[in-house]
């Protein structure tokens, strides 16, 4: 039997990284971001809100202190 394939590499939006919505960025420092991609030949196909984007944020002494469940989750749309 035939080993599988391997999963293809990640794919980042085409367009450069969007920043964190103003309102936030007093909040602290960004942890993750994730674009939406609703391209029917990607293995994702994630949208949200649309065409959106994720931003997990969280301060820097949280961070520090491996608090990530102190992390804040806000979504651009």
């Amino acid at each position: 039997m035939a080993a599988p394939d391997p999963p293809s590499p990640a794919r980042r939006h085409p367009g450069p990284a969007s920043p964190p919505p103003s309102s936030n960025l007093s909040f602290g420092r960004l942890l993750a971001q994730f674009d939406s991609d609703s391209d029917s030949d990607s293995d994702a196909r994630m949208t949200w809100g649309g065409e959106g984007t994720l931003y997990w944020l969280i301060r820097p002494e949280d961070l520090a202190a491996h608090r990530f469940d102190q992390a804040r989750l806000t979504v651009q749309c």
